[in-house]
């Protein structure tokens, strides 16, 4: 087991206990032979009847590599064909990624399903800080992520924090008018009439033009 990828090994292990026939009883039997000592170190902190439990080891194993529903998910949206697998053997990964967002959310039904599918697109587009607090608050359905994420920028605009869009620092004139330019830039008028510099606008002043009188 390689510490970067425990979930490419359990899909690995339990593949090959499946195909060599092993009942599901037996599998905790075999897991610490194949596990690195750092793992070890996890599965003897477990009770006895938790170490016969094949969910239980591979639950704590998990959960120690910080791999819970929105990891799965995540590996699964970035998931990526490697140069050294066919593209059957990308479907099984990404599967396997899927299937076990699906365990680790315990979803049963099609309803629940499509809840956690647009809770997960609902977090993928707030902002750090929004997703960060419904994240610290366990929200669990759609509807729970959109009433924390309400309530976070509803609280930003109490106090006083930057809202959702941002501020433009330098913002695009309106159409139709010309940029005035950066601070600190001089303008100087062309031509032969004199110019005063009001601001940033420069205003020329001429003289005004008298009638000759007639002879």
């Amino acid at each position: 087991m390689e510490n970067s990828d425990p979930l490419t090994f359990f899909s690995a292990y339990e593949r090959a206990l499946q195909l060599n026939g092993i009942d599901g009883a037996d599998w905790p039997k075999f897991l610490a032979s194949c596990l690195t000592k750092k793992a070890n170190k996890i599965l003897a902190g477990l009770t006895l009847d938790q170490c016969r439990n094949y969910a239980a080891c591979k639950g704590a194993i998990l959960t120690y590599f910080h791999l819970d529903a929105a990891a799965y998910f995540q590996r699964f949206r970035q998931a990526r064909k490697q140069t050294d697998e066919t593209f059957q053997m990308f479907r099984t990964r990404i599967t396997d990624y899927y299937t076990y967002f699906i365990e680790s959310k315990q979803i049963k039904t099609l309803e629940a399903l499509k809840d956690a599918i647009v809770a997960e697109q609902i977090l993928s587009v707030l902002p750090s800080d929004t997703k960060q607090f419904v994240l610290s608050k366990q929200s669990q359905s759609a509807d729970d992520c959109c009433k924390v994420a309400d309530l976070h920028l509803q609280m930003a605009r109490t106090t006083g924090a930057p809202q959702f869009q941002g501020t433009a620092q330098n913002p695009s004139p309106p159409a139709g008018r010309k940029p005035m330019g950066e601070p600190g830039m001089h303008l100087r008028p062309k031509g032969p009439s004199r110019g005063v510099l009001i601001g940033l606008t420069v205003t020329k002043v001429t003289r005004p033009i008298r009638p000759n009188r007639m002879q």
